[in-house]
């Protein structure tokens, strides 16, 4: 409320000093300043001292702090220069104490935070951290970026947090022979748990797949032939696989097994009746839950004639119904015909 009061009592006062001698003689024609307060609406012209020119409200004047933006400009741009040449003429110790403690005792020679200059921009000097791990990098790089030990923060690999030692069981599926960089081969011991490349892996059952390592660790992501094998007909369901028709499930490039669809596939294909040879197609998922069967060793019961209600019926339905009636029709001719004989 007070922050209000004291917003509505700036927009209400009359304009500062400062802007009433940066008010432009010539471009105001006919308009007072004194008459004009911060909320006014006017668009006007400012000239400031070092004779800048440009158009703003009071408002947008009282928002920058009533300062000329050219000169504001060129201020900061003075200060970001002096700063610059400030860090150049002194060390690394002297611009950023906190870095300078991860110096490498060692390492670096003679070079030290005392005498190394600050804007010493591409050159790599060693680092080591509270851990004792040793690294190198420009201090530039460092500086900006706010950059930390690379082996703390799993972007760097070593024994600690490669994948061999972090999820052995993962790094037993690791594919030697197709994961090489350069001709080099890589191994999990060279890769960070993890890291987002995608590699080859290799399962206990043989078959080869690629995936990202971070994606397996995270997702706890396996074998996907083997995870599809396990969701099949053929080990759900291997009674019913047996009726899976032998060569009507063929295609130009590929044939189809009841190891490559999911129990519950909503995929019609080809089935072969083991009792009278009948083919004919159904949808797997039907099958497999029981609810569809050889029309011939189980022909479909006649519907009551006087039905309560007629049901609409989409056309799949309709079609079925006369397929069925056919079925009923064949089987009823065929007895008819066995009793003549």
């Amino acid at each position: 409320m007070i922050t209000l009061t004291t917003n509505l009592a700036s927009y209400e006062k009359g304009l500062s000093n400062k802007l009433l001698s940066e008010w432009h003689p010539t471009k105001n024609n006919g308009i007072d300043p004194n008459e004009l307060t911060y909320g006014s609406y006017e668009y006007l012209w400012w000239l400031c001292a070092e004779g800048h020119e440009w158009g703003a409200t009071p408002e947008e004047r009282l928002k920058k702090n009533e300062e000329c933006p050219e000169c504001l400009k060129k201020n900061r741009a003075q200060k970001k220069t002096n700063e610059k040449e400030n860090k150049a003429s002194k060390t690394l110790r002297e611009v950023d104490p906190e870095l300078a403690k991860q110096w490498h005792p060692t390492k670096n020679g003679d070079i030290t935070p005392d005498n190394v200059p600050f804007d010493e921009k591409w050159t790599s000097y060693w680092w080591q951290c509270k851990r004792s791990h040793s690294w190198e990098e420009s201090i530039k790089r460092r500086h900006d970026h706010k950059t930390v030990c690379g082996y703390c923060s799993d972007k760097l690999v070593n024994e600690e947090n490669c994948l061999a030692n972090r999820y052995p069981d993962l790094a037993k599926e690791w594919f030697v022979f197709e994961n090489t960089n350069l001709g080099d081969i890589i191994t999990p011991y060279d890769v960070v748990y993890n890291s987002k490349e995608i590699v080859h892996w290799l399962c206990e059952q043989g078959h080869i797949w690629e995936e990202r390592i971070s994606k397996r660790v995270k997702n706890d992501i396996e074998c996907p032939i083997c995870l599809k094998l396990k969701k099949s007909l053929a080990v759900l369901n291997p009674k019913l696989a047996q009726e899976w028709h032998p060569t009507k499930n063929s295609y130009s490039f590929s044939s189809k097994r009841p190891e490559d669809v999911a129990a519950n596939s909503y995929e019609y294909v080809w089935w072969l009746c083991p009792t009278c040879n009948n083919e004919y197609q159904a949808r797997v998922s039907q099958r497999n839950t029981g609810n569809e069967h050889c029309k011939i060793c189980h022909p479909p019961t006649s519907k009551p004639k006087n039905s309560t209600k007629p049901n609409k019926k989409g056309t799949y339905n309709t079609v079925r119904d006369i397929e069925d009636q056919r079925i009923i029709f064949e089987n009823t001719l065929r007895n008819k015909l066995n009793k003549n004989k």
